[in-house]
């Protein structure tokens, strides 16, 4: 018999879930938590499809636990519908690390690598139906070679893109040689796991060996794609940025970074509207592995040519009078663009703390401008959000890991466990709205006294309001706090004619009144 250790949760704290505040966690068995991230997350019909790693105790396996991946589906609740687990006694099974989780046909995709007892290490790409059964495994790249993946896209033809790193100068069996050449790779495959053609990029002189990886990939407007990763062929470690033609080509390539520390890897990519690419991460100025910060939150936007639009960077304040170098940090791991043409990021930030990280929700508009910041004060301090998305209904779902600490007081001992959380929220970042458009203090509207009707609303909704309300004005307000509608009300019932407003949240407020409300517009 099997047994899978799996813990689920889902963050509460004035969290919305199709705007109902709840409160749930699901916990499979009580012992192990999961040992991994969220790969992706991909909103269908309501429903919410993660992909993270975990660690399984399985019965006549040599080592008590084997790394595995599972996949999760949530319902518009935050209700646990189902769950997919793979894992097996002769290897470890590693999930691709991010935004590699792909819908396609109504079929979810994903890739990931095999470790096998021998440790040798092939790739693998997972189709799975929408209810979670495993379809079939194809495995790739099938050699000796030392080699990962960790991230997946799709093509213009059908196909999958996936990118990586490949040493052929050496194999996990016979360990690390004095000297490797670790170069970024590029497989392009078809859904059942064949090899249409595979390209490995280095960028130094590789006399002395060399490394580089890619991490992300995404697909780009004339056929092409565009990788970030890091290399160290120059000598000293930096990001970079590569875009290559329809067949792997280099067209150009980039490179960032502090040429005096070791800045975080970028954690995101994505293609906007105007034919651009937005890179996130972090930029440091001190000893990345010394604990010497800051780290300010750092996003470049770049165009199809390699040219910086414009490079941004987002620093935390600090509180009291703590050491301020361990108080900033903030790292940018998830960016998506917006139907409106805004940016909105998840960040891990410590939020002028020294210790902990929380997850941080940044809204820019499209030029980089902070409009408004949430912080999510989660009670557990040690929380990593990397994926962002916006939703059906204008809101937002975030996921990553947590890692908790926990008193066992059955046993007397401290237990740690690392979990999948997904939070949802409204567009405004939770259930309360953001009156103070601030990056340092927001000061949250917690009563909502207007009611409205019809709500949601098309182009028109009706206030009826008492007497002492005449001669006032209504003020409606879109999620990015422009004001988007301004008439005069008074005594009685009021038509408000919201003709040409986009879908979405907006916050309603009678100005002479002070008074709140919250308006759906379809």
């Amino acid at each position: 018999m099997k047994t899978y250790y799996l813990v689920i949760f889902i963050l509460a704290s004035n969290i919305l879930f199709a705007q109902t505040v709840f409160n749930k966690n699901y916990i499979d068995t009580v012992g192990l938590g999961n040992w991994g991230s969220t790969g992706n997350i991909i909103c269908k019909d309501n429903h919410y499809y993660l992909y993270g790693g975990y660690l399984a105790s399985l019965d006549n396996c040599d080592a008590v636990y084997k790394r595995g991946t599972c996949f999760l589906k949530i319902d518009s609740m935050g209700n646990l519908l189902n769950t997919s687990y793979l894992a097996n006694c002769d290897k470890d099974i590693y999930e691709c690390t991010h935004k590699s989780l792909i819908l396609k046909n109504n079929e979810l995709y994903s890739c990931g690598s095999f470790v096998y007892f021998e440790n040798m290490r092939t790739n693998y790409v997972i189709r799975i139906n929408l209810n979670l059964s495993i379809i079939e495994i194809n495995e790739f790249a099938v050699d000796t070679s030392s080699k990962r993946v960790f991230c997946m896209c799709d093509t213009h033809d059908d196909n999958f893109l996936v990118c990586g790193s490949i040493d052929s100068t050496y194999n996990e069996m016979l360990g690390l040689p004095d000297t490797t050449f670790t170069k970024s790779c590029l497989f392009k495959l078809t859904a059942e796991g064949a090899i249409l053609w595979q390209k490995s990029y280095s960028f130094g002189n590789e006399s002395d060996g060399c490394y580089s990886l890619f991490r992300h990939v995404i697909p780009t407007y004339d056929n092409g794609f565009i990788a970030t990763g890091r290399t160290s062929d120059f000598g000293i470690s930096k990001n970079m940025v590569l875009k290559s033609d329809s067949l792997g080509n280099q067209e150009w390539v980039r490179f960032y970074g502090n040429s005096m520390y070791r800045n975080p890897n970028f954690t995101d990519v994505i293609a906007t509207k105007d034919s651009c690419y937005i890179v996130c991460g972090a930029y440091t100025y001190g000893e990345t592995f010394g604990g010497l910060y800051p780290y300010d939150g750092w996003i470049i936007k770049i165009d199809n040519n390699g040219n910086t639009v414009w490079d941004r960077k987002y620093r935390d304040y600090t509180v009291g009078n703590t050491d301020w170098r361990d108080t900033i940090y903030n790292v940018f791991n998830g960016v998506t663009e917006l139907s409106n043409g805004n940016l909105a990021l998840i960040a891990t930030s410590k939020n002028g703390h020294v210790y902990g990280r929380k997850p941080k929700l940044y809204l820019l508009n499209s030029e980089g401008d902070t409009l408004f910041t949430k912080i999510y004060e989660t009670a557990n301090p040690w929380y990593n959000p990397n994926t962002i998305i916006e939703t059906e209904d204008n809101g937002f779902a975030i996921g990553g890991s947590g890692d908790f600490y926990d008193w066992d007081t059955i046993n007397q001992v401290w237990v740690s466990s690392q979990r999948i959380f997904l939070l949802k929220t409204d567009s405004l970042g939770n259930d309360t709205i953001i009156s103070d458009i601030s990056p340092i203090e927001s000061k949250p509207i917690s009563e909502f006294k207007l009611e409205f009707y019809p709500n949601p609303a098309n182009s028109e909704f009706f206030i009826d309001l008492p007497q002492g309300m005449d001669n006032d004005v209504l003020e409606v307000y879109s999620t990015t706090g422009s004001l988007v509608w301004q008439q005069n009300v008074g005594v009685g019932t009021n038509r408000i004619g919201v003709f040409g407003l986009e879908p979405g949240m907006y916050l309603v407020k009678i100005k002479g009144a002070n008074l709140y409300g919250k308006i759906i517009v379809n």
